[in-house]
């Protein structure tokens, strides 16, 4: 009973290694079966693998291009805000400026207009004291001869009428005291 059951044994671990010995063949026809699949499916997917690869480079670099776009775009519009302000300052100068020159040119033209009136008036004055001056030389002058006809003398002077000296003077061969 024991051979038998040895045999028994013996014969059922035929069958298993017979039946382990055709799993493992028909294992590795599928693993065979596999891997031609794998290399079929990476055959007909890497174009289309590498492509999106290479485009994922390119969007990579282009993101990149994007970023540094838009960092120099803000960098830029903060020196841009920054010269609107300085701008905006500068023109509020510039406008204080001509409100102040406009200020300074009213108050000169009133200065010139009021300068220019008491040039005027010193003018009618001038003409005024010069008539004056006219009238006195011209009395002066008729007193001269008048003194003159009455023969008045001073101890240092005496009465000519001026025409009279003038006459002298371009002649010295009369000598008047």
């Amino acid at each position: 009973a024991d051979q038998e059951e040895m045999v028994a044994f013996r014969d059922m671990i035929k069958e298993l290694q017979a039946l382990r010995w055709r799993e493992r063949l028909r294992h590795e026809a599928a693993l065979k079966r596999l891997a031609e699949a794998q290399r079929r499916f990476n055959m007909q997917t890497s174009p289309f693998e590498t492509s999106m690869f290479e485009i994922q480079q390119q969007i990579e670099a282009v993101s990149l291009e994007v970023k540094t776009s838009h960092e120099q775009r803000m960098t830029k519009q903060a020196e841009l805000e920054t010269v609107q302000r300085e701008c905006e300052v500068e023109q509020e100068e510039l406008l204080q400026t001509q409100l102040g020159f406009q200020r300074v040119n009213n108050s000169l033209r009133l200065r010139h207009q009021e300068i220019g009136e008491a040039l005027q008036a010193l003018r009618r004055e001038q003409n005024l004291h010069e008539g004056s001056i006219e009238a006195l030389l011209a009395d002066n002058e008729r007193c001269r001869r008048c003194l003159h006809a009455v023969r008045f003398e001073t101890e240092t002077e005496r009465f000519v009428p001026h025409t009279t000296l003038e006459r002298l003077k371009q002649d010295p061969m009369v000598n008047i005291k």
